[in-house]
């Protein structure tokens, strides 16, 4: 993966938090949990939602490191 900055916003951060936990929250599977909260994130240009998706399951599932 290539680097991105990214500078935070803290209080538009924790709004884009609270919506996509709120459209997570409606979901039946984990699956479709993640992607809708990974769609509700203002992604940084060059970020792809289906990748992040597939991270977070891995990294749930123990494909981790660490």
């Amino acid at each position: 993966f290539s680097s991105v900055e990214v500078t935070v916003d803290a209080k538009a951060a924790q709004i884009a938090v609270r919506s996509a936990a709120i459209a997570a929250r409606s979901a039946d599977t984990l699956e479709e949990a993640l992607a809708a909260f990974v769609d509700r994130l203002d992604l940084p240009e060059g970020v792809v939602s289906e990748d992040v998706v597939q991270l977070a399951k891995d990294y749930l599932g123990g494909k981790h490191n660490g």
